[in-house]
């Protein structure tokens, strides 16, 4: 002890040294506060700025936020509340700077699940920006042994130097070698232009040259959009859209299944629609073909087939479907336009509530089996856009039903352990399980085979809908008001708005300085 104290004996000295050693505390303590209210800080940080992108709003607006946030504290008589507001550091640097962490901590987090992972599915697309600026965007859906699934984007590339097949094929060849390799690749989902699909000099064309022996699957969502191009009533379809489009060309055919919910409306209110051009005297030439029970039978079909349509398209949109869930719905509408047909066959509009109408209309006397035509050129548009999936089906019925299958029909390296399989008491009381729970359930060591096909058939991606999905996203973020972006800071937004990745704020706040905004 310093000679200072030797004053002090016994007792005194004892209480001196419990006053210094408090004292020592409460300036540890001091500090050690501090440390824990930085920290508190910068996670709200974080938090406002992922939500911010979340909700694709620009950097700038985490300010507004704080502004907000400060007024509502002083508005309840909350100054300290209002004082810890001010600290939190949300300017529009600060908000790209979180961005970007999280971003990289997102892309860290996925090279350890591609790591790690069994297999692997593509899905690729390509869409321009607000600057006509071609993007190619891919995503990557992963299964570990574990069946363990994630869905997440793996990049989004500029094609700086265009958007022909070699050129896609050289930076999906840069990315996967940055990821990886395409070893456990099990297959690629496109959108099915030429440049994705020509099996000579397409993407997939350059694919199989460098020996890549995966599945290649034109989308089943534009699959189905491209057959609905089929349901047209040309003389209908044309003199509705002039009417309610003017002179703007119908230069998508498939953009117009989304008509279908405007023709059901105008269907409704057709009474409405005749007694207005009567009365304001226009459009005497559709004024006219209201009148037309030609005309009239035509644009019901078309309003309950395109609306039958739109349901299927529904059906197939959404994250997390498996390709087996999509094939389903394909298989099942296919089947309903079979019973269509032969409803049509005996002029029975069951199942066309907008024709039955019609029916009411003319007294029964209508007569709709001259639509039966169109759909039988339906029924052969779905058997030859979705064959490449009907030459899957076996496999698809395998996984969905492997307690019931026909054993005789399968690949003989599956024969003797579906034997085992479909043999065993345990499983047996699972087989009401969806298929993916199920396969869970069978034991990779008992049945390794099996297990790798099941695994094989849940790594794949079965439509671009997580792609178009992205597309849309970016036109958000990258719109009129921001469209100075950097590519850098729109990859960043858009893994941010899409991951199903949980972000670790707080391992990101304990490893960064807090830097109090002023």
């Amino acid at each position: 002890m310093h000679k200072s104290y030797d004053k002090y004996t016994r007792d005194t000295r004892l209480a001196l040294l419990k006053e210094l050693s408090s004292k020592l505390t409460k300036q540890k303590n001091v500090f050690l506060k501090k440390q824990i209210n930085d920290r508190d800080y910068l996670i709200a940080s974080y938090e406002v700025c992922l939500e911010l992108v979340k909700q694709k709003k620009g950097f700038r607006d985490g300010e507004l936020i704080k502004r907000c946030a400060i007024k509502m504290a002083n508005a309840f008589g909350n100054k300290e509340m209002a004082s810890k507001f001010e600290t939190v550091s949300l300017s529009h640097q600060t908000v790209s700077r979180r961005v970007n962490e999280m971003s990289d901590h997102v892309s860290g987090m996925l090279r350890n699940i591609i790591q790690n992972c069994k297999y692997y599915s593509l899905a690729l697309d390509e869409s321009n920006d607000i600057f006509d600026n071609s993007q190619l965007i891919i995503f990557i859906q992963t299964i570990d042994k574990d069946f363990n699934i994630h869905e997440e984007l793996l990049q989004i590339k500029p094609l700086i130097t265009g958007t022909r097949s070699v050129d896609i094929f050289e930076a999906l060849k840069k990315i996967i070698s940055d990821f990886g390799s395409f070893d456990n690749c099990t297959g690629i989902i496109t959108d099915g232009t030429q440049a994705m699909v020509g099996i000579h000099t397409g993407l997939v064309g350059n694919l199989r040259q460098i020996g890549l022996k995966c599945l290649f699957i034109h989308c089943i969502i534009h699959q189905e959009a491209l057959c609905g191009k089929f349901v047209k009533i040309n003389e209908t379809m044309k003199k509705k859209c002039e009417s309610e489009y003017g002179d703007i060309s119908l230069h998508c055919e498939v953009r117009w299944l989304s008509a279908g919910n405007c023709l059901k409306s105008f269907f409704a209110l057709r009474s409405e629609v005749f007694e207005f051009l009567k009365f304001k005297n226009i459009g005497q030439q559709f004024y006219e073909d209201l009148q037309s029970i030609s005309f009239m039978k035509s644009l019901a079909f078309l309003t309950d087939l395109t609306s039958h349509l739109n349901i299927l398209n529904l059906k197939l949109q959404g994250r997390e479907q498996n390709i087996c869930q999509l094939f389903s719905n394909i298989e099942g509408f296919r089947k309903k336009i079979e019973i269509f047909k032969n409803a049509l066959e005996n002029n029975d509009t069951t199942y066309f509530p907008s024709c039955q109408e019609i029916k009411k209309i003319g007294n029964q006397s209508v007569c709709f089996i001259e639509f039966k035509n169109i759909i039988t050129e339906l029924i052969t548009e779905f058997n030859s856009r979705f064959k490449d999936f009907y030459i899957l089906k076996p496999k698809f019925e395998l996984f969905n039903n492997p307690m019931t299958v026909d054993i005789s029909v399968q690949p003989p390296d599956f024969q003797m352990k579906l034997c085992d399989l479909q043999s065993d008491c345990f499983l047996q009381l699972k087989v009401n399980l969806p298929p993916e729970e199920f396969w869970k359930l069978c034991s990779q060591e008992k049945f390794p085979t099996l297990g790798n096909f099941s695994l094989e058939i849940l790594s794949l991606f079965g439509s671009t809908y997580i792609c178009e999905s992205a597309f849309s996203t970016m036109n958000l973020i990258k719109s009129k008001s921001r469209n100075r972006i950097h590519d850098s800071f729109l990859e960043s937004c858009i893994r941010l708005a899409t991951t199903g990745c949980s972000i670790e704020i707080d391992n990101l706040a304990t490893q960064k300085q807090c830097q109090s905004s002023h």
